[in-house]
């Protein structure tokens, strides 16, 4: 059993020449966009600008090359943005660009951003305990939890799959994550989980007296171009708003919106509509995992935790994906909903698709990391990198390391624990047993039948069939809008550093 618990120590062969050799593109986390050479666009409008690879420092062979790559390797849709204008995409990218598609953990990083426009206008401070929101809810040490150790996952809730994955039988998800143990002090210990996310959008709810849903509409997607026909949002049986992402659609032709908007730095046709300094520390690591941000994984980092369905582990090499830039900092949805952001290159990639890229290859995928393990990225990522830092042309970009896969088996990838757990998370699964949500069974919390929630949804997902029969959905509402970004006048910050 001692075996079956061991840590594998990295995927990749570390040593001092490699990170000599990467050391130019390590990156701090307040590290913003390069100044841009070549062409430059503007932020999209109806759609996106487009310039040819040569115009931006690209070389269109090798582009094409890499884009193929992930055409050929599970991508639907596959997308490169340089100096805000799109100048490559996959050859399928036409079929599926308006096909809402699961965005699974992307879901986070929009979260994130609803989070930090709302921090922007005032309404709350990631700092706050979630008790200052929600109310009635949970004893003092689960209303004491900080919106930041939520969003760097760091809450010390207990995790337990059984209950983690989208459950019918828990009612209400804010009821079962004020209701969990602790397995850690807040702060301490990062572990990748879902149940506590959910309260994020909940604490934006009640922050901002809007419904989440209502809001990242007014204040992220209307200013972005992104109409309500391009996305539903699932929400539980007691009608709040998905926090994790276990079933958020949207279509992937918006993915370049979002990864934009990071990459500016928050702004967005010249509106600041997210604090910079929110968005700096959103790119800082922590000490219990350094490779983990806001809702963000970072390529910075040197060693980390994964974010598994399966055993967490912890990992040394230089970045998750060796052979792409360390300022790199990344979303990561299950089977690869991405947005990649990379300053130093004035550079965005955004991927959709219904499998990893590292499920497709010479390694066929019997070890359950190659789909579902964040922080364990292998061949399919490590080889597009690699073929579009060759890209490049305006500056010399350092030849990466090898890849050096070190695998680890289906058996030891699994902590049963992690699962099974009859006396008490199993049956919480169904609102029953000593663990169950506190006030809550199978039919709901409190007197009465919960399934406002479902039926929501469900309606509002209907939206979205227009435009992915028919291509395209209603014209993007009017990005600029002339409300206040929530800065002081001046236009300086008022986030603490």
């Amino acid at each position: 059993m001692h075996s079956m618990r061991r840590h594998w120590r990295s995927l990749f062969t570390v040593t001092a020449l490699v990170a000599s050799v990467f050391a130019p593109l390590a990156a701090r986390a307040d590290d913003q966009a390069t100044s841009p050479t070549g062409k430059v666009c503007g932020d999209p409008g109806s759609s996106y600008e487009t310039a040819t690879p040569e115009s931006v420092g690209l070389d269109p062979a090798k582009l094409r090359a890499a884009l193929d790559y992930w055409s050929e390797h599970g991508s639907e849709t596959v997308k490169v943005y340089r100096n805000n204008c799109l100048v490559g995409q996959g050859r399928l990218d036409p079929i599926y660009d308006y096909k809402p598609i699961w965005i699974a953990s992307h879901t986070k990083t929009l979260v994130m951003l609803a989070l930090g426009r709302a921090q922007t206008l005032g309404y709350l401070n990631v700092d706050d305990p979630v008790g200052k929101y929600i109310k009635g809810v949970g004893d003092d040490a689960h209303r004491a939890i900080t919106i930041r150790q939520l969003i760097t996952m760091t809450s010390g809730l207990h995790m337990n799959w059984s209950r983690e994955v989208e459950q019918p039988g828990i009612p209400d998800r804010i009821q079962e994550a004020m209701s969990l143990k602790f397995d850690f002090p807040p702060g301490t210990h990062m572990w990748y989980q879902q149940t506590p996310c959910w309260l994020v959008p909940e604490v934006i709810s009640k922050a901002t007296g809007m419904d989440f849903q209502d809001f990242i509409q007014k204040e992220l997607f209307d200013y972005l171009g992104i109409p309500k026909s391009h996305w539903f949002w699932t929400r539980d049986r007691a009608g709040h708003s998905d926090g994790p992402g276990w079933k958020v659609f949207e279509d992937g032709i918006d993915f370049g919106r979002h990864g934009l908007l990071l990459l500016n730095n928050g702004k967005f046709h010249g509106k600041q509509l997210i604090d910079p300094e929110f968005l700096r520390q959103a790119r800082m690591g922590t000490k219990a995992n350094p490779g983990y941000g806001f809702f963000m994984w970072l390529n910075s980092a040197n060693h980390w935790a994964n974010g598994s369905l399966f055993r967490r582990e912890e990992h040394d090499s230089p970045g998750l994906i060796v052979s792409a830039p360390r300022d790199m900092y990344m979303s990561w949805g299950y089977r690869g909903q991405h947005v990649f952001m990379i300053p130093s290159l004035n550079m965005l990639v955004t991927r959709t698709g219904e499998t990893t890229p590292d499920q497709w290859g010479e390694a066929v995928a019997a070890d359950p990391g190659w789909s579902a393990t964040m922080g364990e990225q292998k061949e399919g990522y490590y080889q597009f990198f690699k073929l579009l830092m060759q890209a490049v042309t305006d500056r010399k970009m350092p030849e990466p390391p090898s890849f050096d896969n070190q695998p680890t088996l289906p058996l030891d990838d699994i902590n049963p624990n992690d699962i099974v757990s009859p006396a008490e998370d199993n049956p919480a699964a169904l609102s029953a047993g000593p663990a169950a949500p506190n006030g809550c069974s199978l039919a709901g919390c409190g007197s009465g039948l919960t399934y406002q929630g479902y039926q929501t949804w469900m309606t509002d997902s209907l939206r979205t069939v227009p435009g992915s029969v028919g291509g395209a959905s209603e014209e993007a509402p009017n990005s600029l809008r002339s409300e206040s970004s929530g800065l002081t006048p001046e236009g300086k910050s008022t986030f603490p550093k």
